[in-house]
């Protein structure tokens, strides 16, 4: 993946509901929570200090994880090693 790769990120959503056997509306509202929480942790992800940093980086890969966003999960892993 480029650093302006502004190629869209497709969830089946579906697909992934029915692997962790919930509801497309339950993983929706999982997946809409997972924006929120992305939003509300952008200043720390952005820190300088390197303990908000990391902090953000592993709540958004957990949670990236458990929704089954493999993508995003790829990138998160990537920014995590980086320094």
């Amino acid at each position: 993946m480029s650093e302006n790769d502004n190629s869209p990120i497709i969830i089946d959503i579906e697909k992934i509901s029915q692997e962790i056997g919930i509801s497309t509306k339950d993983y929706n509202r999982f997946l809409n929570t997972y924006i929120d929480t992305a939003i509300s942790l952008e200043n720390d992800f952005k820190s300088t200090e390197s303990q908000k940093r990391s902090s953000a980086i592993k709540t958004l890969l957990h949670l990236s994880q458990v929704l089954h966003l493999s993508m995003i999960d790829r990138i998160l892993s990537q920014i995590e090693d980086l320094p």
